[in-house]
């Protein structure tokens, strides 16, 4: 079964050191999740390098943040044991307006199924 991916946040990295704000933004988007210190701590280090690295690519571009999450209903569980993810980073090439990103990082959250 394909999931259903929800948007949970949206935003614009503007501001420097980059990764620092969308760390903060992230961790303020999944509060409701309950996830361990350790999930979250790789899950903004995965996006703080995903957004720093679009920064120096874009030229110093702004970077917009979505984050989704996959479907909670799945196989009956409110809360899952365990949670995967994966990021998803794309150059924005096509003209664009000034103050208008120049990158987009793309953060999907899922629940791992727990094999039983």
């Amino acid at each position: 079964m394909n999931p259903v991916w929800y948007l949970l946040a949206d935003f614009t990295q503007r501001e420097q050191p980059a990764g620092e704000l969308a760390m903060q933004q992230v961790t303020a988007a999944v509060r409701d999740f309950d996830l361990s210190p350790a999930y979250l701590e790789r899950v903004n280090t995965a996006v703080a390098g995903a957004v720093s690295k679009a920064v120096r690519e874009s030229g110093g571009g702004q970077v917009s943040i979505r984050i989704y999450v996959s479907s909670l209903d799945q196989a009956g569980q409110r809360q899952p044991h365990s949670w995967g993810f994966f990021l998803v980073g794309k150059r924005i090439d096509q003209a664009i307006g000034e103050g208008e990103s120049r990158a987009l990082v793309e953060l999907f959250m899922y629940a791992e199924e727990d094999g039983s």
